[in-house]
């Protein structure tokens, strides 16, 4: 079963690209490479985009065709897998193309249909004006230099633009392999920029954040399923349901697991976005979906389900659901499926995936935690109550006083527990530096060296590519 969170193989690769060009897929399909590129402008977009919005985007506005349900599932995995190596090169700033990215010698021969740089920059123009829209429900004061970078990220989709470019250019006698020679020099340049904007205008909004214009890490309002709503009993139960299922990969967790999971991340020092959690949620590998649907209703439901968490967080400070209950018998609530012990296993699960963001705090910020961790992980297993009666002495020592006296605590610790992440994380949004001026640059001279770094003068470089 594909791992969502290694990038695809070179075998899992030329299956995807095979299957991407085989005849009767909707017109406007992508190629392998286009798709990369495509997924480079949507990972670079200022708001997350679920995959369940653009992957009918990739295959020209419909769904695609399988011709059984493991080729759905196999090939489901490898697009994840595509989807998360491209986001995780975009988020660590150093914007590079793929390797299947070559730059042919003869210039014009990139402009040609089967070039690689072409596809790659087709599927951009394609990404990028999707998210145009969810671009501009932000704060504007994009960098000076975004329509230029655009612009070079763009020139090798089709002749007619680089054309337009050498007829609209000011300096006369400019050839179009000049043109197409200064656009690559300027590549990684106008990429790096690119991918700089998305977390610039993210922090901007999370500045003025009052009141947030949506929840926090939720997709778009327009996309799929209306993720703001909260879950009906008939969808708890059908999400529980499956959740639950035999055929599940390894180490998938219930739906009480899950809100366990969620309260800690909810709770956590920095917000992390669904791409990050929900392969977790299945133990790190991407279930057997009987259709393209299915993954979607799932997808949407875990979020409407972290949503849920998180507005408790937020508004209730920490409040647990009431599908944690509590046994008579203390030592009843170490049993497996008991609720407070499910719970509290996706909460340990969730604390220790954060535990460097907690850590980056000193320990008169963390005063309390240490505690509530107790209270709220004890219930995890029997190692993990006998480890707690023992080294923090309740009463006689016994496992029983202990789990008394953490269920009195509970809803204590869970409020600090909650009220000192949200604090973490507004220090954390007061302490960021203002984003604009760090992406915005000074138009140099045209006699001056380029910032790109090609060893050119402005004039014959960058300066060359007009800002449309």
């Amino acid at each position: 079963m594909k791992r969502l969170d290694t990038p695809p193989s070179r075998r899992e690769r030329n299956r995807l690209a095979r299957y991407l060009s085989r005849p009767g897929h909707p017109e406007g399909t992508l190629s392998l490479i286009e798709l990369e590129g495509f997924l480079f402008a949507v990972a670079a977009a200022p708001d997350f985009i679920a995959p369940t919005d653009w992957l009918t985007v990739a295959f020209g506005g419909d769904m695609p065709e399988f011709k059984s349900v493991k080729e759905a599932n196999r090939l489901f995995g490898i697009l994840m897998s595509l989807f998360n190596a491209v986001n995780a090169d975009v988020r660590s700033g150093n914007g590079r193309l793929p390797d299947s990215v070559v730059f042919r010698d003869d210039v014009e021969a990139n402009l040609e249909p089967g070039a690689p740089l072409r596809q790659w920059s087709r599927g951009f123009v394609e990404g990028h004006r999707w998210v145009e829209e969810v671009r501009r429900a932000y704060p504007d004061g994009l960098p000076e230099e975004w329509n230029a970078a655009v612009w070079t990220l763009s020139a090798f989709s089709h002749r007619s633009i680089a054309e337009r470019s050498v007829a609209s250019s000011k300096e006369s006698g400019v050839s179009l392999t000049e043109v197409l020679e200064g656009a690559w020099a300027c590549f990684p340049h106008s990429a790096l920029l690119y991918t700089s904007v998305g977390p610039m205008l993210r922090k901007a909004l999370l500045e003025a954040n009052d009141p947030p214009p949506r929840r926090a890490d939720s997709p778009p309002a327009e996309a799929g399923a209306n993720v703001t709503e909260p879950l009906s009993e008939t969808d708890r139960r059908a999400l529980g349901d499956y959740l639950s299922g035999g055929d599940r990969p390894p180490r998938t967790m219930t739906l009480v697991e899950a809100e366990g999971f969620f309260f800690a991340l909810a709770a956590g020092p920095r917000p992390r976005r669904p791409s990050d959690w929900l392969p977790l949620v299945f133990g790190g590998e991407p279930p057997d979906f009987t259709s393209p649907e299915e993954g979607e209703r799932i997808a949407g439901a875990l979020i409407r389900l972290y949503n849920e968490v998180a507005e408790d967080v937020r508004e209730r400070s920490g409040a647990i659901p009431a599908s944690v209950t509590f046994h008579a018998d203390p030592l009843m609530n170490l049993d497996l499926g008991a609720p407070v012990a499910q719970w509290s296993r996706g909460f340990v699960q969730g604390h220790a995936w954060l535990e460097e963001d907690w850590e980056a705090f000193d320990e008169e910020a963390l005063e309390g935690v240490s505690l509530s961790l107790w209270a709220l992980a004890i219930w995890a297993n029997r190692p993990v109550a006998e480890s707690a009666a023992a080294e923090l002495e309740w009463g006689d020592g016994s496992i029983e006083t202990a789990l008394e006296a953490a269920r009195e605590l509970f809803a204590d610790c869970a409020s600090i527990y909650a009220e000192t992440g949200l604090s973490l994380q507004a220090r954390a949004r007061e302490s960021r530096p203002p984003p604009r001026p760090a992406v915005r640059s000074v138009r140099p001279g045209r006699n001056e060296r380029c910032p790109c770094d090609s060893g050119r003068k402005y004039k014959k470089c960058c300066g060359r590519i007009p800002l449309v």
